[in-house]
């Protein structure tokens, strides 16, 4: 390859890997007749082929030992760079006669299939398996160089974002927009929605083109959206709310909306049976007489629904904590619902998928003789509650009563939409 003509420009960034070897990331612009490059040209600087063994055996070697990706695919379905049974790195590759650019500005290299291959244990791979890379800079470093050319401006954009990456910005802005619409009381949800979302789905595209491994996708202005309103409906559901509690603000279509709304009831009880009937297994069978008894008693008022409240006491390492631990294993080895919640974050630690009592029920910070939860009927909050079999409240004697009654309150009114009696009940008639 003849030398390159001077550079116009450029732009890199130094990253550190978690074992604290550093890496760049490096967009260089050149001047002259590469602006426009021809495919003779890119195949001058880039290669994705493996040289000729029997001519350049000391480059053969080279792009063997820094250059070549796998085994995976079909040959090890264990790599790690396997995701659902295909390489998320797009290996193997396919064979191509002539170096083309596609429509989005990306490089189709030249791999042509000859009788060049290396062996990776049992496996033999080819050109389909090369990593592009330029020859002399791989004689230079003698090391991992992944060398590409970017064209078009459509690819630059993403360029730019892949070299100075950290989190990822489009989620960042997702989580903001999330952020403004929870905390902020936002008077005009719309023109913040109008202003922003095109921002917030940039990455829509290449993130549904992984997920459905379906690399030509493209998407509608209005899919995009689609999928952009469905990322902050998944992030809402994390504070309990959902886009139909904010006024103003456009919604995913109905069957879009549905969709999640099921996977977050299914992720609210996503516990594995197998392993939950396990656990109880181990915990009921080491039960004393006296734990036992707050067992069945428990158990008895929740499979009959009774709807019974019960207080358990003891000193410190008496067993309160082991007794919850074996009735929340129980109830979820039959896929019962049960919300385990304590007064302090300490003790919602040592309780199975625990959290506080005011993260979980919404309990206001400011409480007073007749304060509900904040929590509306209809929302997916509500319905969680009202579908719960059991609730254990741990250190509930340290809770103000306030925090109580205000529970008490609010399961009373969620579910005398379903239960006349509910409202007469305590907690609405949940045990």
């Amino acid at each position: 390859m003849s030398k390159v003509s001077l550079t116009l420009g450029i732009v890199y960034t130094i990253e550190f890997q978690k074992r604290g070897l550093p890496h760049a990331h490096i967009l260089l612009w050149l001047e002259g007749d590469f602006r426009n490059p021809t495919a003779f040209d890119i195949d001058r600087i880039i290669s994705a082929e493996l040289p000729d063994k029997e001519k350049d055996l000391e480059t053969f070697g080279l792009v063997e030992q820094d250059m070549i990706h796998g085994p995976c695919g079909k040959d090890s379905k264990t790599s790690p760079c396997m995701e659902n049974g295909v390489c998320t790195k797009k290996f193997p590759r396919s064979y191509v006669t002539h170096t083309q650019v596609n429509d989005s500005g990306y490089i189709l290299y030249r791999r042509r299939q000859t009788e060049q291959f290396v062996n990776k244990g049992t496996i033999k791979l080819d050109n389909k398996f090369v990593v592009p890379h330029n020859l002399q800079i791989l004689k230079k470093y003698k090391a991992h160089v992944n060398v590409e050319w970017c064209n078009k401006s459509s690819a630059i954009k993403y360029l730019f974002k892949y070299i100075t990456k950290g989190s990822s910005q489009s989620d960042s802005l997702c989580y903001m927009f999330v952020l403004i619409l929870v905390f902020c009381q936002v008077s005009e949800p719309q023109k913040l929605w109008d202003h922003s979302w095109e921002d917030m789905a940039e990455d829509v595209l290449r993130q549904q083109r992984r997920l459905l491994k379906f690399p030509d996708l493209k998407l509608t202005p209005n899919e995009l959206q689609q999928y952009t309103l469905l990322e902050i409906e998944r992030m809402l559901h994390n504070f309990e709310k959902s886009l139909t509690e904010f006024t103003g603000k456009p919604l995913p279509e109905k069957a879009v909306m549905d969709e999640m709304k099921t996977r977050a009831m299914a992720r609210q009880n996503q516990f594995d049976i197998a392993e939950e009937t396990i656990i109880h297994q181990n915990l009921f069978s080491t039960l004393n007489n006296q734990q036992l008894a707050v067992y069945e008693a428990v158990m008895k008022s929740v499979n009959e629904k009774q709807g019974k409240l019960f207080f358990l006491y003891g000193a410190g390492g008496t067993g309160k904590t082991f007794i919850y631990r074996a009735i929340i294993a129980a109830l979820r080895s039959s896929s019962k619902r049960v919300i385990p919640v304590a007064s302090s974050a300490i003790a919602a630690l040592l309780l199975p998928g625990g959290r506080t009592a005011h993260s979980r029920f919404n309990i206001p910070l400011k409480l007073y003789e007749d304060t509900f939860c904040e929590v509306k009927a209809g929302t997916l909050l509500a319905n969680f509650l009202s579908e719960t079999d059991l609730i254990i409240w741990d250190e509930a004697p340290k809770a103000h009563r306030h925090s109580l009654e205000a529970v008490d309150r609010t399961f009373r009114d969620i579910l005398s939409g379903t239960d006349t009696t509910a409202s007469t009940k305590p907690f609405g008639g949940k045990t």
